[in-house]
């Protein structure tokens, strides 16, 4: 039997989240790949007839889109934990600024950013849509629901659709509230303790 990625299927889900996405500074299809300008689709532009369903091996099962680059990126996700119903990648401003900077944060400084963003992963650069990437992603996945890409964005997993884009959603606001926080003071974390026990951990 043929495990196929359950979240691009869901089309009217996924069209509504992609616009949602622009605030996020999400890219289109392809966008920040090796892949040409003419093959590169904002997500306001995009209709059902654009996505693409493929397997766990990357081959493609319906849609006529060609597939993104950044789709094994998904793939290994999908691949280091099989409770991963769905991933969503975008470049939100603070979180991406975060990844420049020399040591990045565990964002520990909310509930939500303890129990709900976190643990937070960082991954190393690597040029875009590579396999280096995809596998540098892949390992750290098998824990972390929530990735800095370092000099390129992050990336999110999370049950369903929704649920990966709320997730990138909260990502982006508490790396706001801990860059405003900077902006104040010492920022000070939750407690690991009080943040295990809310992780269930």
């Amino acid at each position: 039997m043929v495990k196929t990625i359950r979240s691009v299927s869901h089309a009217g889900v996924a069209l509504a989240l992609a616009a949602a996405m622009l605030a996020l500074g999400a890219c289109g299809e392809g966008a920040g790949s090796p892949l040409p300008p003419e093959q590169t689709v904002a997500p306001l532009l995009l209709s059902p007839e654009d996505l693409v369903t493929v397997d766990l091996n990357g081959h493609r099962l319906s849609g006529n889109t060609p597939i993104s680059t950044e789709g094994w990126m998904h793939l290994a996700m999908y691949r280091a934990r099989p409770s991963i119903g769905a991933v969503v990648h975008a470049h939100p401003v603070t979180v991406t600024a975060l990844g420049i900077v020399e040591q990045a944060p565990s964002l520990a400084i909310t509930g939500e950013g303890a129990a709900f963003v976190g643990p937070i992963a960082t991954v190393e650069w690597f040029i875009p849509g590579t396999e280096a990437l995809a596998t540098a992603v892949g390992k750290v996945a098998s824990w972390s629901d929530s990735i800095i890409l370092r000099h390129h964005g992050a990336v999110t997993a999370g049950v369903s659709l929704e649920e990966a884009f709320a997730r990138m959603q909260s990502f982006e606001q508490v790396a706001q509230i801990y860059v405003k926080g900077q902006q104040l003071g010492l920022v000070r974390e939750i407690p690991e303790a009080d943040v295990r026990t809310m992780r269930g951990e």
